[in-house]
C-alpha cells in the first residue's frame, strides 16, 4: 500500500506545493473531486464494459464482472471491495499507481464504498463512548520510504488507498514479519490511535458488511492522514519497526492549511470541472 511522508517542514511550507510529495496532493485532489460527482444508473454498465475489455483473457474474473454488473447496489460496496476481485485489484493499484484513467472510472465505485463507510460510521460512533482506541497494519516499506520516515517524527502520512486495518496487534504483526522475505523491505507495524471525538476521514468495523465476516477489520476511507508520533525497533537483529501514529483531526492546522493550497491548485465549482 502506498504512502506519502510530509516532514514538519513540508508540512509548514505552505507556499510551495514543488516540496509536497506528488502523491499527496493528487490522491487529496481526487478524492475531493470524484466523491462530489452524481452517476447515473449507466455508470456501472459503464465500468463493466471498461473491466472486461481489462480482463477478456480471464474468464473468471470475466463472469464476476457480469455478476457485478447485473447484481450491483450501493448498499453492497464494502462487500464488492472486501472481494478478492477486480474491484479490490483495479481500485487499489489504480490509487497506488495514480492511473487517473482508471481513477475517474471506477469514481462511482469509490464514491459508494466511502458513503458505505460514512453511514457505518455514523451508525457506530455512539459505541466508542468518545473513548480512544488503537488499530493495527503490518505491511512492508521500501528503505528510502522507512529513512524519510525516520526524519518525519512529527510529520504527517496519509494511506492512499482506502486503509484496512486490524483491531489484533498480532495478527498485523504476522504481516509485518511476513514482509521481511522482501528484498530491501523493512517490515512495519502501524499502530494508530482513533479518536472518535474528533471530526476525521470517516473509519468503520466493516465486518456485518464484509466478504470476510470472521475478522475484525476496521476500513477507512482513502487518503487518512495520521500524524506521526514515535518509531521503536521491535527486533534486535531485522529491520522490524513499530510506528505509533495518531489520527490528524479535520481542524489541525497544518493539514488544513496544506489542503487549502492544494484547492487553490485545482480551481473551479465542483466535480468534472475540476477534472
Amino acid at each position: 500500500m502506498a504512502v506519502s511522508i510530509i516532514s514538519e517542514n513540508e508540512a509548514d511550507s505552505n507556499e510551495n506545493l514543488n516540496q509536497l510529495e506528488p502523491q499527496f496532493m493528487y490522491t487529496q485532489i481526487f478524492k475531493e473531486i470524484l466523491l462530489d460527482i452524481e452517476h447515473d444508473e449507466q455508470a456501472i454498465k459503464d465500468l463493466a464494459i471498461f473491466c472486461r475489455e481489462l480482463y477478456k483473457k480471464n474468464d473468471i474474473e470475466t463472469k464476476i464482472i457480469n455478476e457485478f454488473e447485473h447484481t450491483y447496489q450501493p448498499s453492497k460496496a464494502i462487500w464488492w471491495y472486501t472481494r478478492e476481485c477486480f474491484t479490490y485489484k483495479m481500485l487499489n493499484g489504480a490509487l497506488r499507481t495514480l492511473n487517473g484513467d482508471i481513477i475517474i472510472r471506477m469514481g462511482v465505485f469509490l464514491r459508494d464504498v466511502h458513503r458505505q463507510i460514512e453511514a457505518l460510521y455514523n451508525k457506530q460512533v455512539s459505541q466508542y463512548r468518545g473513548e480512544a482506541f488503537r488499530v493495527y497494519r503490518g505491511q512492508g516499506l521500501s528503505k528510502n520510504d522507512f529513512d524519510k520516515l525516520k526524519k518525519s517524527k512529527g510529520g504527517l502520512l496519509s494511506f492512499n488507498n482506502f486503509l484496512s486495518t486490524s483491531t489484533k496487534r498480532e495478527v498485523s504483526l504476522g504481516f509485518a514479519k511476513g514482509a521481511l522475505g522482501t528484498a530491501g523491505m523493512v517490515g512495519i507495524l502501524f499502530e494508530m490511535t482513533i479518536d472518535p471525538n474528533v471530526s476525521s476521514t470517516p473509519f468503520a468495523l466493516v465486518r456485518e458488511v464484509s466478504d470476510f465476516v470472521e475478522e475484525d477489520e476496521v476500513l477507512f476511507s482513502m487518503h487518512t492522514v495520521f500524524r506521526i508520533n514515535d518509531i521503536q525497533k521491535l527486533d534486535g537483529k531485522r529491520p522490524l519497526y513499530q510506528l505509533d501514529l495518531k489520527l490528524t483531526s479535520d481542524d489541525d492546522k497544518q493539514l488544513r492549511q496544506l489542503t487549502d493550497l492544494i484547492r487553490k491548485e485545482s480551481p473551479g465549482p465542483t466535480g468534472w470541472t475540476r477534472l
